[in-house]
């Protein structure tokens, strides 16, 4: 940024886009501070967290039969955020820590998917086409 004021003092640089520049810096850093103070007010007991989500899976493997009807709520309070039914249709979004669980399962699977295609499938189109050709 210093250098682009000294460019734009000397004329090197137009004076509008030094102002979009800096105005967009701005902007961004003001973004960012604000999610670090967001972050460094978070108040989140990682130990509650940690021993609370075997427990909840722990219960969540038991059988129906084995729970008391207050104890299965509790599971789907702990686990869901939301649960919604709409012409026999039900749909859950998970509550923290599993929302984050889910969600690095997926990115996880995906990055298998992406590394089989591009380690597996695409050289084997490869081997396949070049296989046509003679």
């Amino acid at each position: 940024m210093k250098k682009m004021y000294l460019d734009q003092l000397e004329g090197i640089l137009d004076r509008e886009l030094w102002f979009d520049f800096k105005n967009e810096y701005e902007i961004k850093l003001n973004r960012l501070n604000a999610d670090l103070q967001r972050h460094q007010n978070a108040n989140i007991d990682y130990m509650v967290t940690g021993v609370k989500i075997p427990d909840v899976c722990h219960k969540a493997n038991l059988s129906t039969s084995e729970l008391p009807p207050e104890a299965a709520a509790q599971i789907v309070r702990e686990t869901y955020a939301s649960v919604t039914v709409q012409q026999k249709h039900v749909k859950m979004k998970f509550a923290e820590p599993f929302a984050t669980i889910e969600k690095l399962i997926r990115l996880t699977k995906q990055g298998i998917s992406e590394q089989a295609s591009t380690n597996l499938v695409k050289p084997l189109q490869r081997i396949m086409l070049h296989n046509s050709k003679h």
